[in-house]
């Protein structure tokens, strides 16, 4: 029989000669009948790879018996082992709940694969709205925070879209997105009405959409939030925020400003011109009485 000693010494010349064949290692890794994962079973591909390159006087005296026992050892760990997991995923509704990703999730928000974030507070020029329903106009817009916060560990990033419901209704947001790793806190968004009627935010409604995507781990640390600082800033960019989109009477005003502050014969022959369609539009403003008795 063979000594262990010199079964040790086999074994540790073998790794040496092979850790300089990698690519002859991945060939074999194809004849296992075991799946091709790094942390599966390492010391049973030890043993086959051993076994395959074995010397051969080791070959004649074994005979073929070693090849049935180590065959049947790696067919009976392949029918208990664990799929491996994909590095790049998805994750689904119950993934969503067994890492607590979500803190104070609401009822009913988790889907199969995302989650709803509901409505929470409303600022709009640095106030916050109290009420329960905000009426937003055409072209308003205000910032919405989420009732939930949001854990992210270092391997996963989130994604959040505004609910197509919303889209469909002409509401747009101006910076959702990605939900780096290591987040923790609610999030936020201004929020703009497009369309032509008022919209009406409601809070616990849901507005946003979340996807989880697990990843390798990365060196992120963790960024935290507490629910109320975060509120206060922003509360602070809302302030820095108009109340509509483009701020028209601000355009409006700058845009007089810049005709009637032009300087040079353009500058006049523009003054002129726009003085020429006031007195237009006022005049037959007044006429169409008069020529409306005259018909």
């Amino acid at each position: 029989m063979i000594s262990v000693r010199l079964l040790n010494a086999v074994a540790v010349l073998d790794l040496i000669r092979l850790q300089q064949r990698r690519k002859y290692i991945g060939g074999l890794r194809n004849h296992l009948p075991i799946q091709n994962n790094d942390r599966t079973y390492p010391r049973l591909r030890c043993m086959l790879r051993l076994w395959i390159v074995r010397p051969k006087s080791l070959r004649e005296s074994q005979g073929e018996i070693f090849p049935v026992i180590f065959g049947f050892i790696a067919l009976g760990l392949h029918a208990h082992s664990v799929p491996k997991r994909r590095s790049e995923m998805i994750l689904t509704s119950k993934e969503i709940s067994d890492l607590k990703l979500v803190e104070n999730p609401a009822s009913g928000a988790t889907r199969e694969s995302t989650y709803d974030a509901t409505v929470g507070e409303i600022f709009q020029e640095g106030k916050r709205f109290q009420g329960s329903e905000y009426d937003l106009p055409p072209r308003g817009m205000v910032w919405v925070v989420s009732n939930e916060r949001f854990n992210l560990p270092s391997n996963v990033t989130g994604l959040a879209t505004l609910r197509t419901t919303w889209t469909h209704d002409g509401i747009l947001t101006l910076n959702v997105g990605i939900v780096d790793p290591g987040w923790n806190g609610p999030l936020a968004a201004a929020v703009v009405n497009f369309s032509s009627s008022n919209f009406e935010v409601r809070k616990g409604e849901t507005f946003l959409r979340v996807l989880f995507i697990d990843h390798k781990a990365t060196d992120a640390s963790k960024v935290l939030k507490e629910t109320k600082a975060y509120e206060n800033y922003i509360k602070g960019k809302s302030a820095r925020t108009p109340s509509t989109f483009l701020n028209i009477k601000a355009l409006a005003t700058e845009i007089l400003g810049e005709i009637y502050g032009t300087s040079g014969f353009s500058g006049k022959l523009s003054r002129i011109a726009l003085t020429i369609a006031l007195l237009g539009t006022l005049l037959a403003r007044i006429m169409q009485p008069m020529l409306a008795d005259v018909v």
